[in-house]
């Protein structure tokens, strides 16, 4: 592999670490929401798939409140950075 090469697939991976990839000793935030003080992304308002679940039930640190009904049919969207497989991007997203 020639220097560029590998300093390209560093980028990649930088990126997907920074903006894609949740940290535990950050609370659940990437290190992108920490820099550039964004609202994490695990706090946001959750999509709740189980149609008779409390809604004022919690769930897994950090609590979050459901978005919409409870019920929701949702997608699991499975993206690479660069087209990268060994740097998934997953995404939950609502269905009709």
């Amino acid at each position: 592999m020639h220097i560029e090469q590998m300093l390209a697939e560093l980028e990649f991976y930088a990126a997907w670490f920074n903006e894609h990839r949740p940290h535990q000793a950050l609370g659940g935030r990437t290190p992108n929401e920490v820099y550039f003080r964004r609202k994490p992304a695990n706090t946001k308002p959750r999509l709740e798939p189980r149609a008779n679940w409390p809604r004022k039930s919690p769930c897994a640190a950090p609590q979050a409140k459901i978005r919409g009904p409870c019920g929701v049919r949702i997608e699991l969207v499975l993206q690479f950075e660069a087209n990268r497989r060994h740097l998934p991007i997953i995404r939950l997203k609502h269905t009709a």
